[in-house]
């Protein structure tokens, strides 16, 4: 530091690591914003899926209830035709 050419490599050498400090900030930024974007993406994609199980166990359910109400009514006519 005491000359004044030695000052100005440590100044360059200062401003290079800035530099890279910058670029690898902007790259860490660019990959940060793709990894939420997909973050987002599987997110609405999971939601849908989700959705679609939801509707599938309530699907099963009605189907369940509609079985029993078939036993039932297959019964009664069962019961109805031996008593005749």
């Amino acid at each position: 530091m005491k000359s004044k050419d030695s000052k100005q490599e440590y100044l360059t050498q200062c401003d290079a690591i800035v530099n890279s400090v910058e670029q690898l900030i902007n790259k860490q930024s660019s990959i940060l914003d793709n990894k939420t974007s997909t973050v987002e993406s599987l997110k609405i994609t999971h939601q849908a899926l989700v959705n679609k199980q939801r509707d599938y166990f309530k699907a099963v359910k009605d189907f369940q209830e509609e079985c029993t109400k078939n036993e039932l009514l297959t019964t009664r006519l069962a019961q109805i035709t031996a008593g005749i």
